[in-house]
């Protein structure tokens, strides 16, 4: 469970980074990195409250978690990163065939009792058409595959259990997050401040002008509490 203000959980972030808010204070800035055993989690707590945000949203509420794995003769964690993606497009095309709308939320596990070979974990608002195995079978998934129904809470369980597993097993940019386009946005947060990030290229002196603008504060007053907070450079 995530708990805490916005600002604690950016403070807990190991890998956080300064920024000025516009009332001209440091504040710390989560790295929002799944690489990040904070932030994992914190990532997948938003998932999970957007999943059961478009649960909700849908008019009779019903929902499935299939399970998706890869075929015996997967060697290892490499050559199944590897074949997971076409696989998976596979059966979302042979899906889209039945179903019109077809609206889930897959995510990728690191299996812990199969060499970290990954597999599907899905909710979707839709009963398999035909048996999931044979639907599995034909996309180029294992024969082991199952279907359950459950809740919105239920499905929140599942996505803060499994979202957040591994990652320091995923290949570099490897999505280990997909999301149908159908699916609802949770609303936009809003914050009593504005937040300004240090661009990637923008020097310190840079940012500090930049951020003096904004905010009213001379450019020697917003370099002495950048430097209260710590003497590093981002």
């Amino acid at each position: 469970m995530v708990s805490g203000t916005i600002n604690e959980q950016q403070e807990r972030c190991p890998n956080a980074k300064r920024a000025f808010n516009s009332k001209g204070e440091v504040i710390q800035l989560a790295c929002d990195q799944w690489n990040c055993d904070h932030c994992s989690k914190v990532l997948a707590w938003r998932y999970a409250q957007r999943v059961r945000y478009g649960i909700a949203l849908w008019p009779d509420h019903r929902s499935w978690f299939w399970t998706l794995t890869l075929p015996a003769w997967v060697p290892d964690a490499a050559t199944g990163y590897k074949v997971l993606p076409a696989r998976w497009q596979s059966l979302r095309q042979t899906l889209r065939r039945s179903i019109d709308d077809f609206q889930y939320a897959a995510f990728v596990e690191a299996h812990p009792h199969r060499n970290l070979i990954p597999h599907f974990h899905i909710i979707t608002l839709h009963k398999a058409p035909e048996r999931l195995k044979d639907l599995a079978v034909h996309a180029g998934f294992g024969y082991q595959a199952k279907e359950v129904e459950i809740n919105g809470k239920m499905a929140v369980n599942y996505v803060c259990k499994y979202a957040s597993k591994g990652q320091s097993t995923f290949p570099r940019n490897f999505r280990r997050v997909r999301i149908s386009h159908q699916w609802p946005k949770l609303p936009t947060p809003l914050y009593e401040y504005a937040v300004y990030p240090i661009d990637r290229r923008e020097t310190l002196p840079a940012y500090f002008l930049r951020v003096s603008t904004k905010v009213g504060y001379t450019v020697d007053i917003l370099r002495d509490r950048w430097l209260e907070h710590g003497r590093d450079v981002v």
